[in-house]
């Protein structure tokens, strides 16, 4: 199995008080292949081991995410991948 390893290179939060939401969001590439865009993995976050919410990415790499202010763990999955988990974001 071929080892799974993200760049998360647009992992930035943009913030709105009137709201009180944060936007994540991202994009992910397969470094093992040349870094070619995955379409379709899934973006899963959790927060104190718990699931909050997830997406998968668009044709280009690219995922967004409105979630409440605070610190996540960001699971990236695919198929035929290792799964790749980044904490503290």
């Amino acid at each position: 199995m071929r080892r799974f390893l993200p760049l998360v290179l647009l992992l930035t939060m943009f913030s709105s008080a009137s709201i009180a939401q944060t936007s994540i969001g991202g994009k992910v590439y397969d470094v093992d292949s040349n870094n070619e865009e995955l379409i379709g993995a899934n973006v899963v976050l959790y927060k104190g081991g718990n699931y909050e919410t997830g997406t998968s990415t668009d044709f280009d790499g690219n995922y967004k995410m409105s979630v409440d202010p605070g610190t996540y763990d960001v699971v990236f999955t695919y198929v035929g991948l290792s799964d790749v988990k980044v904490t503290g974001v």
